[in-house]
């Protein structure tokens, strides 16, 4: 007997929302890194920007889940009061 874990419909969509979200930190990346090294056309620039991306998004990831986990732990503790 096999149950398959089929995702749902919000797992899906933010599947599909990461590659657009990804390419609006490059570009966001690439403004950044283009401010510190001008001109630069490299490999390794290239790669610095999708670093910066993926860090940037990964940052922006983590700030909603700890305002998130904020949200929890007020309503908890509102909870208590009561």
């Amino acid at each position: 007997m096999s149950t398959e874990n089929k995702p749902t419909e919000a797992q899906t969509q933010r599947k599909n929302d990461i590659p657009s979200q990804f390419y609006e930190w490059i570009v966001e990346a690439r403004k950044l890194v283009d401010a510190h090294f001008p001109n630069e056309v490299s490999s390794a620039h290239n790669a610095m920007v999708v670093e910066a991306a993926k860090s940037m998004m990964m940052m922006h990831k983590l700030g909603e889940i700890e305002m998130a986990i904020n949200d929890i732990v007020f309503e908890l503790d509102d909870r208590e009061e009561t």
